[in-house]
């Protein structure tokens, strides 16, 4: 059972006295409320460098590093006791730490996901394996629907139907409803926004149905996001969900690169989300301890609600985004969300699970990436990792899902190409609205919200509930406990156990449908 932000912040949160008491302090040094909180977590208010300097008793400077120009602060910030009590950390005095998007995108390859016609691969001459989209008649509008997203249908079929009879219908020979995501709202964080027509052209080519675009809504934070060089990560994460979770609500939370994570997830918690979907980040060299444990407490606060959160790890193996090697992501090092690291997926006949692997295409043509791992410098081993994780830090991925470009999906958008933009998109910011979609579609079966998952399915390793690292052909560091075979999953959150085989209730399918 889980607490409301309401009766949390109520119970546990500061109270409105302290938090009007940090807002009226900042307010007589010049600065303006520009959003605050519900559930009094954060503030986020607007001033100059010079009323910033004077407020928090530093020095902001101009540095470069690299090719990287930035402003940071020289000292900690500095409060009067009485205020101090009651922050966690001020964020936003340096802009080192700037969100970047995690999706890969490269040329149309063999295999699903591609708009290739044929059996040569046009970066390699080699001969492609077959398509299973090409059992299709040529001509038949399946044919383009499927092989635009043939791997995320596919994904679903290959871990398992996550479709079960309804509990106590197991000898009944009517089929329970599908289900699909209804009653749950997936937050999207993004720090760009998108072109709502370029969802509907999504909708449109894909064929499905187009009154979708009705659960799409946008929230816009601290002014909200321009379009920039992320608007791709933005449709990439709408339009998965779309496919895997079609009842769902999707909210995009948008705010500009100015915005902080802190005040992109609290806004998403207090909108009234269940799941969370990131795929944004940067590095734990380019902050500091108080940034991700204020950031922790957040995503603490989301957890105690019961809201599911999932960051990806990154595309790059142990390098982050900003090239440091062995360094991790944040907010994905947080130990209150699930981190989701990458596989390379081949389907079987009829899309059942055929092989998987740590996705690991530095030396393919083009080179799509690796699937983020590591151990965090600033969290420890949370206790759910113990027995699992060698380490006493924090290890990165919990889990792995699909996340190869090569099997990825593709979009549409206008100022990048058209409907579609001739690339194909993967990588850890399509695992991770993946599993949120997932995540909606369990919740969904279950009747309640699964909330912070971590504590739930670390105990369930070597149950069978994942395909673990032996099987992946890789081991903890790299893949976590694997990726989900979400029939077992559901099973095993659900406190069911697999019943006797009914002729009557089992049923084989030989057709694609979406």
């Amino acid at each position: 059972q889980f607490l409301s932000q309401t009766e949390l912040s109520a119970r546990f949160g500061p109270s409105p006295a302290d938090y009007q008491q940090v807002l009226a302090y900042l307010q007589t040094q010049g600065f303006q409320l520009a959003q605050g909180s519900t559930n009094r977590l954060t503030q986020t208010v607007r001033g100059s460098r010079a009323q910033a300097e004077q407020a928090f008793a530093v020095h902001i400077g101009d540095y470069q590093i690299g090719n990287s120009s930035f402003y940071a602060n020289d000292t900690d910030p500095t409060l009067a006791s009485a205020i101090a009590a009651h922050i966690h950390a001020v964020v936003g005095l340096a802009n080192l730490a700037t969100p970047r998007p995690m999706n890969q995108q490269v040329p149309p390859t063999c295999g699903g996901g591609t708009l290739i016609d044929g059996t040569t691969s046009p970066e390699t001459g080699q001969s492609c394996p077959p398509d299973p989209c090409d059992v299709i008649e040529a001509g038949s509008i399946l044919r383009p629907i499927c092989k635009f997203f043939a791997p995320l249908q596919g994904l679903l079929k290959a871990l398992g139907n996550i479709i079960p009879q309804a509990p106590g219908r197991a000898n009944s020979a009517v089929q329970s409803p599908a289900f699909d995501g209804s009653g749950q709202t997936i937050g999207l964080l993004e720090f760009d926004s998108f072109h709502r027509q370029d969802v509907a052209n999504f909708l449109n080519l894909t064929g499905l149905a187009a009154n979708q675009i009705d659960h799409l809504t946008e929230v816009p934070v601290n002014g909200g996001a321009t379009l920039g060089a992320g608007e791709s990560e933005v449709l990439l994460d709408i339009d998965s969900v779309l496919i895997l979770a079609p009842g769902a609500n999707i909210a995009v939370y948008d705010g500009p690169s100015a915005s902080s994570f802190q005040q992109l997830f609290n806004a998403i918690i207090n909108g009234g989300a269940t799941v969370i979907s990131n795929s944004w980040a940067y590095c734990e060299n380019e902050t500091t301890l108080s940034d991700v444990q204020s950031l922790d407490a957040i995503l603490q606060s989301a957890a105690a609600s019961g809201i599911s959160v999932f960051n990806g790890t990154g595309d790059s193996g142990s390098t982050c985004l900003d090239g440091s090697p062995d360094t991790i992501a944040v907010p994905a090092d947080s130990p209150s969300a699930t981190a989701f690291g990458g596989t390379s997926t081949t389907f079987g006949s009829g899309f059942t699970y055929g092989t998987e692997s740590w996705w690991d295409g530095i030396d393919d043509i083009p080179t799509t990436g690796q699937g983020g791992f590591g151990t965090s410098v600033f969290f420890a081993r949370p206790t759910y990792q113990n027995g699992a994780n060698s380490s006493s830090m924090r290890s990165l991925p919990d889990v792995v899902v699909l996340a190869d470009p090569a099997d990825g999906i593709s979009i549409c958008q206008a100022d990048a190409g058209g409907c579609p933009t001739g690339l194909i998109y993967g990588g850890t910011s399509l695992a991770a609205p993946i599993w949120s979609a997932i995540a909606a579609l369990l919740n969904q079966e279950l009747g309640i919200n699964a909330g912070a998952l971590n504590a739930a399915v670390y105990p369930l390793a070597g149950t069978g509930v994942f395909h673990d690292p032996a099987v992946l052909r890789s081991d903890f560091a790299h893949v976590g406990l694997g990726s989900p075979n979400l029939d077992r999953l559901y099973l095993a959150l659900a406190q069911h156990s697999v019943g006797a085989p009914s002729s009557r209730a089992s049923t084989v399918s030989a057709d694609i449908s979406f």
